[in-house]
């Protein structure tokens, strides 16, 4: 083959600027350049010194312990100073090749020193272990951090290394920022933060076995699918402090506090066995996205978590002295399962937001939670022995169901509780609640021996607007010794005495259909009472029949209890249903409370939007807003014209005709007719095959409650050709 000599040249001047491989060898003749494994140099440092930005230097198994460099600019000693844009990889089993930081083969510490210090360039396949970083007189960085390798800023890439023994009197016993890719740290030490490393980016990274003051394992790190086992931190955070983690897995760590990890963001990250000797078994502060802990312990508080912050988050067979689920902990859309405690088996002294809490145990008080604020939660097969499910704490719109208390409060002791449904709770006193506040709650089913729904001590008991049925006890199957204001009693059992309400004093309450076996179907103990309803009474209110409506115990317009109470001191300004107390439910001059849960929405139109009141509560609008659904019509309005008055039809507009006609329900609307925009009167079509097909057919009713119409006239057709690509069509009825 004949070459030119522009193409020789090329051909020269491409070989001068490929990159080359220099070669480091136990064995090698250490023979300048270095260019083969005869050849190579004896020490890493050498061969890294020849090479130039783009080079490889290729190290052969061996352990590399003689010599060491400077750190550029300060004091510390290193086997290995890496300033260039260079790659380092050993050829051979990362165990085997190794960098260390103390002359190991000699058998004594002649010098301490780091093993790697980097600024740029790779390092891929080695062990580092036995490092230093322990001048003490020098930069609290580059001198005194990152006992087996130091980055000088976070661009190096650490592959597939063994990062062991290592110590710093500062930070980062085994690395100091880098960026660490399939790396392992184990017993490695730090004397302050990140016993295994401090800053960096780690992916697939495992730490094992190291300890620091704070973080045994990893401290303020980037840390992506990350293992920590069995690290250890005097203080805070045996597993991690601070730092941002995703896809990361603690077990058997040990700490102070956040024995697997404290503060830092972490998601989709999981807890196992980790122990905390004072608090946050699992983790201590912090922000928890989609993390599951189990089995961890504190021997204080938040066997789980302690002041941390918890989303979607799984917590189960966790243990403290409080809070074995979390402790001073804010929850969303979190399970807490089967965890233990003397207090609060679930929570303790924390805030739940759509929570469920279940089968947790208490030795002493709350189950299910301690001192707690609840809000739309599930509380239920918890078990204590004060506060089946609850102690102390609010609770708002939720669920309380069998739960057990072997004293007392099956469902909740001494708790405020707002819209909530007690349910098949058990307890020796109040199945449903002891010494608790509850208002507009529902209790039923519960049982005990005083109190199958509430009983009380020393007059703390209070409930107002509840509906108390289906409970049973021996004595006092509703009530036992209670305060009830505004409530409906109904369908309970004694198997003894006081089958609705046993001693206590009473308000404006019904209280009928109840069961005794010995004495007092309806009361006994002689309670105070005024203003009630009930065939036991011998003097404060009726007793003549409620006259219920439906099942859930709503009055009849010719109940004897509308109008017929008695306001209280302070008076009680709301309903069951949160509808204004008084309401003129009788239609005569006045308005005045009635007795029982519910006020009587009668005639009156509450707030002047066409609808009685009577109407509004069987549609489900609002009494006091007379644009229900916010859409700029009137409840009564809406009405007429065949929409609902909850519902803001405007997503009909979009939806298309087809679609309304499919399923006007998923509208808010009564009938298919009901197509209609935001402008009242306006019909909208849609057109089909191009061409427009509408009847019109009036329509007429005498009672719109009825929502029965029919038709007036004849209908008239209408046809008409779709052009310039019309598709909709509106008619308007002036």
């Amino acid at each position: 083959m004949k070459t030119t000599a522009l193409g020789l040249s090329l051909f020269l001047l491409a070989s001068s600027t490929m990159a080359a491989t220099f070669y480091v060898s136990p064995t090698g003749s250490d023979t300048p350049p270095y260019s083969s494994w005869g050849t190579a140099a004896n020490r890493i440092q050498t061969a890294v010194d020849a090479a130039s930005d783009g080079d490889t230097v290729m190290v052969y198994e061996g352990i590399y312990n003689l010599g060491h460099t400077v750190t550029p600019g300060y004091s510390s000693f290193n086997r290995v100073v890496i300033t260039k844009d260079i790659r380092v990889q050993s050829w051979g089993l990362t165990e085997n090749t190794i960098i260390a930081g103390n002359n190991v083969s000699l058998g004594r510490n002649d010098v301490l020193v780091r093993c790697v210090y980097m600024t740029k360039g790779e390092l891929d396949g080695f062990t580092l272990q036995k490092g230093y970083a322990n001048d003490a007189t020098g930069d609290a960085i580059y001198d005194q951090s990152g006992g087996a390798i130091c980055a000088g800023s976070n661009l190096p890439k650490i592959k597939n290394c063994d990062i062991k023994d290592s110590i710093a009197i500062n930070f980062g016993g085994g690395a100091y920022k880098g960026i660490f890719t399939d790396c392992t740290f184990s017993g490695n030490r730090a004397a302050s933060y990140g016993g295994g490393s401090f800053l960096g980016s780690f992916t697939n990274c495992t730490f094992t076995s190291n300890v620091a003051l704070s973080a045994g394992g990893s401290s303020h790190g980037i840390l992506t699918n990350c293992t920590f086992v069995d690290n250890f931190a005097t203080n805070f955070g045996g597993g991690s402090y601070e730092g941002d983690l995703t896809g990361c897995s603690f077990s058997n760590n040990s700490a102070s506090f956040g024995a697997g990890s404290a503060f830092g963001t972490l998601s989709n990250c999981t807890y196992t066995a980790n122990v905390a000797t004072a608090s946050g078994g699992g983790t201590y502060y912090g922000t928890l996205t989609d993390c599951s802990l189990t089995a961890n312990a504190a021997t204080n508080y938040g066997g789980g978590s302690y002041w941390a912050i918890l989303t979607n988050c799984y917590l189960t067979l966790n243990t403290a002295s409080k809070g074995a689920g979390v402790y001073k902990s804010t929850l969303t859309l979190c399970e807490l399962k089967n965890n233990t405690a003397a207090y609060g088996g679930g929570c303790h002294t924390s805030t739940l937001v759509d929570c469920l809490i279940s089968g947790n145990t208490a030795s002493i008080y709350g189950g299910g939670c301690h001192s707690s604020a609840l809000t739309n939660c599930i509380i239920e097969s918890n078990t204590a022995v004060d506060g089946g499910g609850t102690y102390a704490g609010t609770l708002h719109n939720s669920m309380l169901s069998d739960n057990t208390a072997s004293s007392t409060g099956g469902g909740s002791r001494e708790g405020t509780l707002t819209g909530c449904t007690l349910m098949d709770n058990t307890a020796e006193s109040g199945g449903g609640s002891y010494n608790s506040a509850l208002r507009q709650c529902i209790v039923s089913g519960n049982a005990a021996n005083n109190g199958g729904g509430c009983a009380e001590y020393a007059s703390t008991n209070t409930l107002q607007n509840c509906i108390i049925t289906g409970n049973s006890a021996t004595l006092g199957g509703g009530s036992y010794d209670c305060t009830l204001y505004h409530c409906t009693v109904k369908g309970n059992l004694a198997s003894s005495n006081g089958g609705g309400c046993y001693a206590g004093s009473l308000f404006n309450t019904i209280i009928v259909g109840n069961i005794a076996q010995s004495h007092g179907d309806d009361l006994y103990s002689s309670p105070t009472t005024i203003a009630c309803c009930s065939p036991d009474l011998t003097s404060g209110g009726t007793t003549n029949a409620p006259l219920f409506a439906d099942a859930l115990l709503h009055l009849r317009p010719d109940s004897p209890c509308i109008d017929a109470g008695v306001m209280q001191s302070p008076p009680i300004l709301t309903d069951f249903h949160g509808l204004p107390r008084p309401l003129d439910g009788d239609a005569n001059p006045g308005a005045y409370v009635d007795m029982g849960a519910y006020e009587f929405a009668g005639a009156a139109d509450y707030d002047d939007d066409g609808l009685t009141d009577a109407e509004e509560v069987a549609l489900g609008s609002d009494l006091d807003n007379d644009d229900t659904d916010g859409d700029g019509r009137q409840d009564g309005d809406e009405v007429a014209m065949g929409f609902s008055p909850t519902y803001n039809e405007g997503a009909a507009l979009y939806a298309g005709a087809a679609s309304v006609i499919a399923d006007p329900a998923a509208y808010g609307l009564y009938t298919a007719d009901s197509i209609q925009d935001l402008n009242m009167g306006a019909l909208m079509v849609q057109a089909e095959g191009g061409t427009l097909h509408l009847s019109l057919q009036m329509k007429q009713t005498t009672n719109l409650a009825s929502n029965v119409w029919n038709d007036a006239g004849e209908a008239v057709e209408w046809e008409m050709q779709a052009t310039n690509g019309a598709t909709f069509f509106r008619v308007h009825a002036e």
